[in-house]
């Protein structure tokens, strides 16, 4: 049995809105050629006959407008272009590593029918799958403690910023021309091509509280599984994991992925298959984590990763080849880890 490097990056976005975007691709440069050394230095234990020997994770926001420093805005279509083809140069670059580089932050305008024909669409994809979907009530400051499992609709505040309603967002459409539809999405990056996004399903206060007519932000309805490599991945962003996004779709997977900006880690709402895994990349350290489950038992890998603000650690997790099998993965033993800062 072969293992594989999970390798969690705590870069801490909160702190570093509107970083240029040539800058944070640098970044991630080194963080994702360290976590290459580590491969390169344990390959003799590393399962190869898979499409990935190690994952990279970093957390959300890792990209967002370049023009707006210190402040976190969404970046145009083509800031948003250029940063894909640097990650994916990246991934390139390192073949062998699965990447999920955190999320991009980024908007269109509604000015063409083709835009506004899709934002139409996937308002009513929206509306049909109930999440993030609701009434424009205002939560009470007791039901903003409530607990990390409770829904909260769309419509609801939070911190004092009010998110749109379905109804607002509908009215939106009449105004599209002056409108911009913002996205918080997750793209997976192997040997150079970039994998279908994820988009985040629960909107917490993503246009900061902007009237509907000149910010909306359509909350994803996708499954948030995927296959890759032959492993089933499911993918949470930030306040999808506090609502629990993925066990509301009740489908265990290989590895359940989870990027925030950051959230706490609810054992409740993790999703990893008997023998699976959980990885969290968060910009809060004492959030970042991988957890196994040996045997149907959740628990944090033994000894924990250790992660320090802008800092990267790692784990070697068990794993069976999958290249021409879709058998379970291994429980895990206990597992090696190592940190390092990335400069």
């Amino acid at each position: 049995m072969g293992k594989l490097l999970i390798g969690c990056y705590s870069y801490t976005s909160c702190n570093k809105y509107g970083t240029n975007h040539e800058d944070v691709l640098a970044l991630l440069r080194s963080a994702v050629k360290i976590v290459d050394n580590w491969r390169t230095t344990h390959l003799p234990a590393l399962e190869k006959g898979n499409a990935f020997q190690a994952i990279f994770v970093s957390p959300e926001y890792q990209f967002t407008d370049p023009m707006a420093p210190n402040v976190r805005m969404a970046m145009d279509e083509k800031t948003k272009q250029e940063v894909l083809k640097g990650l994916a140069d990246i991934s390139d670059t390192y073949p062998k590593i699965l990447m999920f580089p955190g999320t991009v932050f980024w908007k269109e305008p509604l000015n063409t029918p083709e835009n506004l024909k899709k934002f139409q669409a996937q308002l009513v994809a929206a509306e049909l799958s109930k999440k993030g979907v609701g009434t424009g009530r205002t939560l009470l400051p007791s039901e903003l403690k409530s607990k990390p499992s409770k829904m909260v609709d769309m419509g609801d505040s939070f911190r004092g910023k009010q998110v749109p309603s379905l109804k607002d967002l509908s009215g939106m459409v009449k105004h599209a021309s002056t409108g911009y539809r913002v996205y918080n999405e997750l793209y997976p990056f192997l040997a150079g091509k970039r994998l279908y996004p994820y988009r985040k399903q629960w909107d917490y206060k993503e246009t900061e509280g902007a009237s509907a007519t000149e910010k909306a932000y359509v909350p994803g309805c996708s499954a948030g599984t995927k296959e890759i490599g032959r492993f089933e991945f499911g993918f949470e962003i930030c306040f999808d994991h506090n609502q629990g996004g993925l066990k509301a779709k009740g489908k265990e997977v290989d590895f359940h992925v989870v990027v925030s900006d950051c959230v706490a880690t609810t054992e409740a709402n993790m999703m990893m298959k008997d023998g699976g895994y959980f990885i969290h990349a968060s910009s809060n350290p004492g959030s970042t984590c991988v957890w196994e489950r040996p045997g149907g038992m959740k628990k944090p890998v033994d000894p924990p990763l250790p992660t320090k603000a802008d800092e990267l650690g790692y784990c070697l997790v068990d794993v069976e080849r999958r290249a021409g099998s879709q058998d379970g993965v291994i429980s895990m033993p206990k597992t090696p880890v190592k940190l390092l800062r990335v400069a």
